[in-house]
């Protein structure tokens, strides 16, 4: 099993795309769920894009309790979850 990233220190597997289309989260929600069977403890899942994707793909990532992570304008980062 290959993934993006994942991080050791707080167990959380990060999916990264290149955009934030409906296809693009899609498969990075389907690549996240497929790869958390295979990790224990079950880690905390989160979806790295470009931009803050279309509130309809943010609210279906909150729903499966995804966290959806972009960069913002003064170099650092945004989340689903704040």
């Amino acid at each position: 099993m290959v993934v993006d990233l994942f991080d050791v220190t707080g167990n959380r597997l990060i999916e990264c795309k290149r955009s934030v289309t409906r296809q693009s989260i899609h498969a990075a929600v389907a690549q996240l769920l497929d790869h958390r069977r295979f990790l224990a403890p079950t880690p905390l899942l989160v979806v790295l894009v470009p931009g803050r994707p279309r509130d309809d793909l943010v609210n279906l990532c909150s729903s499966l309790m995804i966290e959806v992570v972009w960069p913002d304008e003064e170099g650092g980062f945004m989340s689903s979850f704040d």
